[in-house]
C-alpha cells in the first residue's frame, strides 16, 4: 500500500533515519560538549576544596612552565648578573626582561629588572616589577622594602612606611630597612604637622 506515492516500508524507514540522526546528534552533542563541562565543572570544585583546604595558592603558570624555559631563565638571569657587575644595565635589563618571559614566576629576576627601572626613572615599570616580585617572595625583605622606595617617590609615605616595617621584620639585621623606616616615619610626621585641623 502507497501513502502518499511512496510504499509504507519507505515512511517507517525514514522515520527510522530521522529518529537515528537525532539521537546521534543528541549524543555529539552530549560527548563534545556536556561531559567536558561537567566533568570541568567537577575537577574545578574538588580541586578548588582541596586547595583551599591546603592553604596553597594554585598558579596556573607553574603548571604549564617546562624545564626548557626555565634553564633559559635561569641563564639570562646569570648573564645579567654579569652584566650588572660590570655597570652593562642595558643589557643586563633585556636579559631580565628575557628571564621573566621564559619563566613568569622568577621573583629574584623582578626584583632585579625592578631595580634597573628604579635607576632609570621609570617608576611606573619599578613598581610593577617590585608588587610582582613582593607578589612572588612575600617574605623577600628586599622586594618589599624596594617597592617602598618607589612609593617613597611618589610621596606615598604612610604606604611606604608600612613597607619597610615589613621588611625591617623579615630582615632584622639589615641596617638599611631600620634607616628606611626611621626616615618614612620622619616624612609621615612631617606631612601630618603640615595638616591644617
Amino acid at each position: 500500500m502507497a501513502i502518499n506515492g511512496q510504499p509504507r516500508c519507505g515512511l517507517r524507514n525514514n522515520v527510522q533515519k530521522l529518529t537515528t540522526l537525532q539521537s546521534r546528534g543528541a549524543a555529539l552533542c552530549l560527548r563534545r560538549w556536556a561531559l567536558p563541562c561537567l566533568l570541568g565543572a567537577a575537577m574545578l570544585l574538588g580541586g578548588g576544596c582541596q586547595t583551599a583546604s591546603k592553604g596553597k595558592v594554585y598558579r596556573y603558570e607553574q603548571e604549564t612552565q617546562r624545564p626548557e624555559q626555565q634553564k633559559r631563565a635561569q641563564e639570562a638571569y646569570k648573564l645579567a648578573m654579569q652584566q650588572l657587575a660590570v655597570d652593562d644595565t642595558q643589557t643586563a635589563r633585556v636579559n631580565l626582561e628575557a628571564a621573566t618571559r621564559y619563566d613568569p614566576n622568577f621573583g629574584a629576576a623582578f626584583n632585579n629588572l625592578g631595580w634597573i627601572y628604579f635607576h632609570e626613572e621609570n617608576m611606573y615599570q619599578a613598581a610593577w616589577a617590585f608588587q610582582r616580585a613582593v607578589d612572588l617572595r612575600p617574605r623577600d625583605a628586599r622586594a618589599v622594602s624596594n617597592l617602598g622606595l618607589v612609593l617613597e617617590r611618589g610621596a606615598r609615605w604612610k604606604e611606604a612606611l608600612e613597607l619597610h616595617e615589613r621588611a625591617a621584620r623579615l630582615d632584622r639585621e639589615n641596617p638599611h630597612y631600620r634607616t628606611r623606616v626611621a626616615r618614612a616615619q620622619a616624612k609621615v610626621k612631617a606631612v601630618e604637622v603640615k595638616l591644617p585641623e
